[in-house]
């Protein structure tokens, strides 16, 4: 699954820059069906992500969901994940 809006939350550039995320993401390229990566080691990721999601919901009407499910909305499934051994 790839991405169509990348938060750069990983960039250097953007270290304690936290509102430059939350512009990148909540820009004009934020569309109902949009995928967002977001790093767990991102800078600021938590903060961005908390200011960031009361956007989508509250002011677009968005509903943020897992990419699994954005897959079931839209009548596509993700394969199946293959068989780890013990």
């Amino acid at each position: 699954v790839m991405w169509n809006i990348d938060s750069c939350d990983w960039a250097d550039k953007y270290k304690g820059k936290p509102k430059q995320i939350i512009r990148r993401v909540t820009g004009e390229t934020a569309v109902s069906g949009s995928v967002v990566q977001f790093h767990l080691n991102g800078y600021g990721t938590a903060q961005v992500l908390d200011a960031v999601i009361p956007v989508y919901r509250e002011e677009r009407g968005y509903r943020v969901v897992t990419v699994g499910e954005l897959m079931m909305l839209s009548g596509r499934e993700l394969p199946p994940l293959p068989q780890v051994a013990d």
